[in-house]
């Protein structure tokens, strides 16, 4: 699950001490009730019964503050916003760019952000169903066809661990405008028509 940070540092403490504001308001709030006492003795019984342990016993048995601390605890995970970030593939056809330039081969994320490019293309083809296609390019400068469309998962899943890092510089843009070609090949053609013309 993940959390999403909504307040900054002194709005989150300011929520933090909306209950212990509440729990001390009932505090105060507690009345003496007067009693009329015969003797000495007896109005020493009733000062130690108003002490602070008969408070807490109180303040145990009040409902209405416990309601006052669930929403103030509710109001706090929804501004935590929690949620699960995953993927749903839509569709039936898929093309899976892998970067392999030199820059995936930083460690910002363990074991580097190459194998976590990887886990992510492979959870994608985990999530095909019957009759999917999908095909993998792997991309740096150049973009280079690993495998063309197959609905076969153990052969995609194959030559998407077989992708090793490079040297090389990367752009996006060569990697798009070859997964689109190959996406839409009737576009493709559309546009080599329109430059013709």
């Amino acid at each position: 699950m993940n959390i999403l940070n909504t307040l900054v540092a002194w709005q989150w403490a300011t929520l933090a001490a909306v209950p212990a504001a509440i729990i001390l308001l009932y505090f105060l709030k507690l009345k003496r009730q007067p009693q009329r006492v015969p003797s000495t003795y007896l109005w020493s019984r009733t000062i130690e019964d108003l002490h602070v342990n008969s408070i807490w016993r109180r303040l145990r048995r009040n409902l209405l503050l416990f309601l006052q601390l669930l929403l103030i605890l509710l109001i706090v995970l929804s501004l935590m916003r929690p949620g699960w970030r995953g993927v749903e593939l839509m569709c039936n056809r898929f093309v899976f760019l892998i970067d392999h330039s030199a820059s995936m081969c930083a460690t910002d994320e363990s074991p580097n952000r190459l194998e976590n490019a990887k886990q992510s293309a492979l959870q994608c083809v985990k999530q095909m169903k019957t009759g999917d296609v999908a095909m993998v390019i792997s991309f740096s400068d150049t973009a280079q066809i690993v495998q063309t469309f197959t609905q076969q998962r153990r052969l995609l899943r194959q030559r998407i661990n077989d992708i090793r890092p490079t040297n090389r510089p990367t752009d996006l843009h060569e990697a798009l405008k070859a997964a689109a070609g190959l996406a839409n090949p009737n576009y493709t053609r559309l546009q080599d028509n329109q430059a013709v013309d």
